[in-house]
């Protein structure tokens, strides 16, 4: 009896969903294609040719060998010869410019005279990658430059620099990095964005599900079965499927296509995106009950993206959040999500070091699945009320 009436509601979610364009729309292209729109923003992952200033004051072989050395690195690209301070500030505040290196008048000299020499490198504070994509390059080129110096003088002296290594560098830093390589910024959100992508439309589709139902004030639905457990489970298992199927072709498609590097295995993502899409149904089926309308689920959950986004920690670091909104990105599906994939995913974590955010992420469908539920109920009260209000005035009508 359960599973016949399991099977109604099914149907029924089904039916709705075919025949209105925007639900079709967003269970079965969104998840799909939406993740596109952003892969192609970051699908060279890391930038190259940033173009960048120079005002060489110095103008000497040694300056000259250093900008050299600047304009051959890949990420790098001097565009711009500047001549004077103000053209520095024009060149940074209305021209846009990056970045400027201020070589001194007195580098060489210093070089020569064995004191410290030193370079000026102002970066625009208006690119959120400047520093990565900009200051390490530069800062190892002039590191590099330096000990390059410092052999030649030593050799000036007679003195072998090969064999005197560590006094070229008496102090070697070795920089490894654990993951993410090539310190590429697309290559690490693309995996967080396409798994918010498909949170986000999901918790809208499973919520504009739920607004369509006022259209017939939910008797479609109460004809099919009035148990509310019934109702929810009927509801979730066509949702769950549906994005199921569309996480593991976007996981399929378009990880390749834009060259995401996954360190997690694939039946260990397969289950975090499980816990994820339940929590984010469940999230989702309860908000939708609160809302009458489609068009207003899609104007109030645009203005969730960022937030969601931002408060689950993995872009902005947890501890700088404020309390309440720490504590507020525990109640949401995104947090628990993006810090797995980011952990697992990008990190190569194991399963031991995300099963805290897995049953948080259990938590919260168990938690919604029953406000959802109780929501349910009370509509179905609601409703009953209605129609017996209804019948009774038809009955007065017809016995006068």
């Amino acid at each position: 009896m359960w599973i016949e009436d399991i099977v109604k509601v099914a149907k029924n979610e089904i039916k709705k969903i075919v025949r209105d364009t925007n639900l079709l729309a967003l269970f079965f292209l969104g998840p799909v294609f939406y993740p596109v729109l952003y892969g192609l923003i970051y699908i060279d992952k890391v930038e190259t040719r940033v173009p960048i200033g120079i005002m060489d004051a110095d103008n000497s072989s040694l300056s000259r060998g250093l900008i050299r050395e600047f304009n051959s690195h890949q990420n790098l690209k001097i565009d711009k010869v500047l001549y004077s301070e103000q053209e520095v500030e024009n060149y940074l505040k209305l021209q846009n410019g990056n970045a400027v290196v201020m070589i001194p008048a007195d580098f060489s000299m210093k070089i020569y005279n064995k004191e410290r020499a030193g370079i000026e490198l102002f970066l625009s504070p208006n690119r959120l990658l400047v520093v990565s994509d900009i200051g390490f390059p530069i800062s190892q080129l002039a590191n590099y430059y330096s000990t390059k110096i410092s052999a030649k003088l030593l050799e000036s002296k007679g003195v072998p620099a090969a064999r005197y290594k560590y006094l070229l560098s008496p102090i070697n830093i070795k920089f490894i990095n654990l993951f993410n390589p090539y310190i590429a910024y697309g290559d690490m959100v693309l995996s967080l964005l396409f798994t918010m992508i498909l949170i986000q439309v999901m918790t809208v589709a499973s919520a504009t599900s739920s607004a369509k139902e006022w259209d017939s004030k939910w008797m479609n639905t109460f004809n099919a079965s009035k148990n509310p457990l019934i109702i929810f489970f009927g509801k979730y298992f066509i949702i769950i499927s549906i994005y199921i199927i569309s996480s593991i072709l976007v996981f399929l498609l378009w990880v390749p296509i834009f060259d995401i590097h996954l360190a997690a295995k694939s039946l260990n993502l397969l289950l975090v995106m499980i816990v994820t899409l339940s929590s984010s149904a469940a999230f989702g089926l309860f908000l939708g009950t609160f809302f009458r309308h489609k068009i207003t689920v899609l104007l109030f959950a645009g203005f969730l993206t960022y937030p969601f986004f931002f408060s689950s920690g993995v872009v902005w670091p947890e501890q700088q959040l404020p309390m309440i909104i720490q504590y507020i990105g525990y109640t949401l599906p995104t947090t628990p999500a993006l810090r797995s994939i980011f952990f697992m995913g990008q990190m190569g974590a194991n399963m031991s070091i995300i099963q805290n955010y897995l049953i948080i992420g259990g938590l919260q469908f168990m938690i919604y699945s029953i406000l959802y539920m109780l929501r349910i109920h009370k509509i179905k009260d609601l409703s009953l009320k209605s129609n017996e209000n209804i019948d009774n005035k038809d009955l007065i009508v017809d016995n006068n």
